[in-house]
C-alpha cells in the first residue's frame, strides 16, 4: 500500500497482482477489499481501463462469487464489462463470462453455466482458454451420476492437467473423485484421494473454506456414513 500512497502507479499495479492470488486462496478479502479501493481510483485517474476493469472482475466480483453473495457480484461484473469496452480489450472481457459461468454453476443453472464458458472460450486465447476449457469439462464431469464411470475417468483425467497448472482445482476435484469411488465401495483409493485433497488445500494451497469441504467428505469416509450433496 505505501507504492499506492506515494503515487508510484506501476509499482502498486504490480503490487497488488502479486498478493492478489495469495489473498484469494488465504481468503484474505477484507485486505483484498483495501487494497482494490485504493487501486480503483488510481486506475480511473490514469486512464488504465483494463486495469479498472480488472480490479471490478477478480478484486471485487470474485470474491463475492466466493462468498455466495451473487447479485452484487453481478454488479461488480457489470462494471468491470464497461471498462473493459472503453479499453477495447475484446478479450479480457473472458474473465466476465467466467465469473458468470460459476454463479450459474452454483446456483444450479449448467446449462447456462456452460454457455457462459462458451462464451469466455471465444475470447480467452491461449493459456487463459486452455484453462477455462478445463474448468468446463469439471462442471460437466461433476454433474455427472456420482457413480458413472465416465465420472470418474475424466476427474482422472482432469486431476492430472490441474496438477501440471498448478491450480487447486486439483484438489476440488479429487474430492469430486474420493465421493465417487466411495460411493463404488473403493474405500481405501477414496480415502488417499480425499487425504491427499485436504493436504493440499489445508497444508500446501492453505484454502480454508475447501479445506473444510476436503475434512468432511474425509470425514463421512472414514466414518462410513452415507455421501451429502451440497
Amino acid at each position: 500500500s505505501l507504492s499506492i500512497r506515494n503515487g508510484e502507479y506501476e509499482q502498486a499495479v504490480n503490487y497488488y497482482w502479486q498478493i492478489l492470488y495469495f489473498t484469494g486462496t488465504r481468503e484474505l478479502w477484507r485486505d483484498r477489499t483495501i487494497l482494490s479501493h485504493q487501486l480503483l481510483g488510481l486506475s480511473i485517474k490514469e486512464k488504465d481501463y483494463k486495469t479498472t476493469a480488472q480490479i471490478f472482475a477478480k478484486g471485487f466480483a470474485w470474491p463475492l462469487i466466493y462468498k455466495g453473495n451473487y447479485l452484487l457480484a453481478r454488479v461488480f461484473l457489470g462494471n468491470a464489462l464497461e471498462y473493459f469496452a472503453k479499453a477495447n480489450e475484446y478479450s479480457e472481457v473472458g474473465v466476465c463470462y467466467e465469473y458468470l459461468a460459476a454463479i450459474s454453476e452454483q446456483t444450479g443453472r449448467l446449462d447456462l453455466a456452460l454457455d457462459h464458458y462458451k462464451e469466455a472460450k471465444k475470447r480467452y486465447k491461449g493459456f487463459d482458454k486452455y484453462q477455462v476449457d478445463l474448468e468446463q469439462k469439471f462442471i460437466v464431469a461433476k454433474h455427472e451420476n456420482i457413480e458413472s464411470g465416465s465420472r470418474i475417468v475424466a476427474l482422472t483425467l482432469l486431476i492430472g492437467k490441474f496438477s501440471e497448472i498448478k491450480t487447486y482445482k486439483e484438489a476440488l476435484a479429487e474430492i469430486e473423485l474420493a465421493k465417487s469411488l466411495y460411493m463404488l465401495k473403493d474405500n481405501d483409493e477414496a480415502l488417499n484421494r480425499a487425504q491427499h485433497a485436504y493436504q493440499l488445500l489445508n497444508d500446501v494451497i492453505i484454502m480454508p473454506r475447501n479445506a473444510i469441504r476436503a475434512k468432511e467428505v474425509l470425514c463421512t469416509i472414514t466414518e462410513r456414513k452415507p455421501i451429502v450433496e451440497a
